[in-house]
């Protein structure tokens, strides 16, 4: 059931999208934003939230903190011209809300994790009792050269022709 946490945060985060978009082209139309720019920008702030959306939801990845913080910012200028569009009080809570609602949902999916497999492996060791006493063996450390298997083939010799050239530029580190 926790695998369905991710998916429907980003269902949610659609349904906010798709509710959002005409309230803002209307916005920016009344605006006097050009055509093109109100069309278009509502797509560049919901795809904004979508990357960071993946960030959050990515495992193992760097910058969640920032991505969640791009992400609050990002939906909230998103909540304030829903708000501003509104034509009604309720129209514009409910607009506004449908964002506030794909928020707590991308809060709850990076929150919500299920709990970390373990294994627990039993292995059986064989204990030859001697009459010798334990000995550590030292660990010492091993050349490239001393830790190359004898039965690894020798690296390929390049076909290029010989440079004076190039050897100028090894030595001088370029």
């Amino acid at each position: 059931m926790l695998k369905l946490i991710r998916p429907l945060a980003l269902f949610i985060m659609i349904a906010a999208m798709a509710s959002s978009y005409h309230t803002q082209l209307v916005l920016f139309r009344t605006w006097e934003v050009d055509l093109f720019t109100a069309v278009i920008a509502p797509f560049a702030v919901d795809a904004l939230a979508v990357i960071c959306s993946i960030a959050i939801g990515a495992k193992g990845a760097s910058g969640k903190k920032l991505a969640a913080t791009v992400l609050v910012v990002t939906l909230g200028a998103s909540m304030a011209a829903n708000f501003i569009a509104g034509a009604t009080l309720g129209s514009r809570i409910v607009h506004a809300g449908m964002v506030l609602i794909y928020l707590m949902a991308e809060l709850v999916a990076s929150k919500v994790r299920a709990p970390e497999a373990t294994a627990n492996i039993a292995v059986g060791i064989h204990v030859e009792e001697s009459d010798k006493p334990a000995m550590q063996v030292a660990a010492t450390e091993l050349t490239a050269d001393q830790a190359a298997s004898k039965d690894l083939p020798e690296a390929p010799i390049s076909p290029a022709p010989y440079s004076e050239r190039h050897e100028r530029r090894l030595r001088r580190g370029k």
